[in-house]
């Protein structure tokens, strides 16, 4: 499963934790959704391994302890980037017919954002 990443380094990656402006309601929802998930397939390995990597996470425990599931869908992301400033996010998973496959797709929230990153990417 291609979202597995998302998961996992949202949890393990410290970058993620200091440039998202509200990364603990953000894990929460994440949780929430990865519950969802993994309650539809509860024999996949890699969502395991995702499971017994963030398990011991004080905002994944507390989430995942309430048993809180939500679908799949949209999340809005709120970045606070070194050199770039905040930069808004518009994040959706999409679900690959025929499999158990999702991928995580984070487009830019506001015309603010694409300036930013198109500046970026012209420098």
């Amino acid at each position: 499963m291609r979202c597995v990443r998302v998961f996992f380094c949202t949890f393990n990656d410290p970058h993620f934790r200091v440039v998202m402006v509200d990364w603990e309601n953000y894990a929460s929802a994440l949780t929430a959704k990865f519950r969802q998930l993994y309650s539809r397939t509860p024999d996949s390995k890699a969502l395991f391994e995702v499971y017994s990597a963030v398990k011991d996470d004080p905002v994944f425990k507390q989430t995942w302890d309430q048993l809180k599931v939500e679908e799949l869908g949209e999340e809005r992301l709120l970045l606070s980037v070194p050199n770039a400033g905040e930069l808004y996010f518009v994040e959706t998973f999409l679900k690959f017919l025929g499999n158990d496959d999702f991928i995580g797709v984070q487009l830019p929230g506001d015309e603010g954002t694409q300036k930013k990153l198109d500046e970026m990417v012209n420098d």
